[in-house]
C-alpha cells in the first residue's frame, strides 16, 4: 500500500537568506587586481561578505570579481567568481556564480566543518556551565 500517494509537505521559507552563514576567524579573501586582503565577515555556500574600510576604487554593484580564500596563510580555494550585490556600512556582499562542482563541494565542506566546530564548542561550554553549577 502506497500511503505517500496523497501525502505532501508544504514548506514556507520566510528567511531571505538562502544558505547558512558562518564566521571564521582568520579567513581572508584576495580579489583579483587588488593588493590588499579583505577580511571575511561571513561566508556561506551561496555568497560571502567582505570587510571594507572604504569602498574600493573601481568596485560597483553588479560587478563580477574573481577571488581566492585564505585561512591565515593557507590557500583554501582559488578562482571563485562572485557578483557584488550590495554595499554595507562595513563592507560588501557578493554572491557566488559559475562555480565548478569541486568549488561548490569545497565551500560546502568549509561551512559544514565550521558549523561542526561551533556545535562542539557550544556543547563544551554547556558542559562546563553544568559542571560549575553542580559544584
Amino acid at each position: 500500500m502506497d500511503f505517500l500517494h496523497d501525502f505532501s509537505i508544504e514548506y514556507k521559507f520566510d528567511n531571505a537568506r538562502r544558505a547558512y552563514r558562518v564566521r571564521i576567524p582568520g579567513l581572508y579573501a584576495e580579489l583579483e587586481g587588488f593588493e590588499e586582503l579583505f577580511s571575511v565577515l561571513d561566508i556561506s555556500s551561496a555568497g560571502i561578505a567582505l570587510s571594507l574600510q572604504e569602498a574600493g576604487p573601481g568596485l560597483k554593484m553588479g560587478q563580477l570579481v574573481r577571488l581566492s580564500l585564505y585561512l591565515k596563510d593557507r590557500l583554501l580555494l582559488q578562482d571563485l567568481q562572485a557578483e557584488i550585490i550590495r554595499f554595507m556600512d562595513n563592507g560588501m556582499a557578493l554572491e557566488f556564480s559559475g562555480l565548478s562542482l569541486r568549488q561548490e563541494a569545497r565551500l560546502d565542506k568549509i561551512v559544514l566543518e565550521s558549523q561542526k566546530k561551533m556545535i562542539e564548542l557550544k556543547k563544551k561550554m554547556s558542559q562546563q556551565d553544568n559542571e560549575s553549577t553542580e559544584t
